[in-house]
């Protein structure tokens, strides 16, 4: 039998789960190697998904020079309130990671779950409590290419003023903020049930996101208390930490409480995750 991951056939799986889930005296435990089969699936599944390398590696680049070319054509110099450039630019991580979050990882989640591929890997490895986790080694790697492009699109707009001293801590706010918003990914995937629900909240959720999350728009366009409240988002304060140590611009909080309210935010939404898996986890017998 088969596993079709995103219209595509992959007859390796099941029986890799079966016998992962059989149980053997030596070896790494039969949980391990079952969540290592759902690693290689999803590894799989996302280099064959073309359509989201390209939103994950390209768009987010394009976007955000083409914002800035058009905010340097069109901004007054006289009454220039900040330089944008040194915004934007840097922004390329933060909403590369925001699309691996909910298209890339809400997606593949709802697509196994409509088309059965989820009721399949449950009878065939006894759970499948490590899917959602599985998904995290390629997003990483994606989100490690996609800081990479980051740091070289701000080079080439002459706005990267990274010092030594501040690799350590960039280097962890990309991996706070990655974690962060993969881990509300995962919470909304084990949430979100039909296609059309995952559709509403890619367009809506992911542009105000963008937009309003303090990534593509500065909070100074946005009136007072908005400001304020949506300056402690996650992706706000992703962004503005990220920004600052890599364009040594002065962050809007300090660097330090980003961390904290990013770690929260793994904290919070793995746990929310790992309850609703649970309760998921287990088929009903029929009544």
């Amino acid at each position: 039998m088969t596993v079709s991951t995103g219209g595509r056939r992959d007859p390796a799986v099941l029986p890799a789960l079966r016998e992962a889930s059989g149980r053997r005296r030596s070896g790494p435990p039969a949980r391990l190697r079952r969540f290592a089969v759902l690693v290689a699936m999803a590894d799989r599944e996302c280099l064959r998904d073309v359509r989201l390398l390209v939103l994950v590696l390209v768009l987010p680049a394009v976007v955000v020079v083409a914002m800035t070319l058009a905010a340097e054509t069109t901004q007054d110099a006289g009454a220039a309130a900040y330089d944008p450039a040194a915004f934007l630019l840097p922004g390329v991580l933060p909403l590369a990671v925001l699309v691996l979050a909910l298209p890339g990882t809400v997606g593949p989640v709802v697509r196994w779950r409509t088309t059965g591929v989820l009721r399949l890997l449950l009878t065939a490895g006894g759970g499948t409590g490590g899917l959602p986790w599985a998904l995290l080694p390629s997003r990483a790697v994606l989100a490690l290419v996609s800081a990479a492009t980051t740091v070289l699109v701000c080079a080439a707009g002459g706005v990267l003023r990274v010092r030594p001293a501040d690799v350590p801590a960039l280097v962890l706010t990309g991996a706070l903020g990655t974690a962060a918003l993969l881990a509300v990914g995962l919470l909304v995937a084990a949430v979100v049930r039909s296609v059309v629900e995952f559709r509403v909240l890619l367009w809506a959720g992911s542009v105000l996101l963008a937009v309003l999350g303090g990534i593509l728009a500065p909070p100074l366009v946005l009136p007072g208390p908005a400001a304020a409240l949506l300056g402690w988002t996650p992706t706000a304060v992703f962004a503005d930490a990220w920004r600052a140590l890599l364009t040594g611009s002065a962050p809007t909080h300090p660097v330090p409480a980003s961390w904290a309210v990013l770690a929260l935010v793994v904290v919070a939404a793995a746990t929310a995750t790992e309850v609703v898996r649970r309760r998921q986890s287990t088929p009903r017998s029929p009544s």
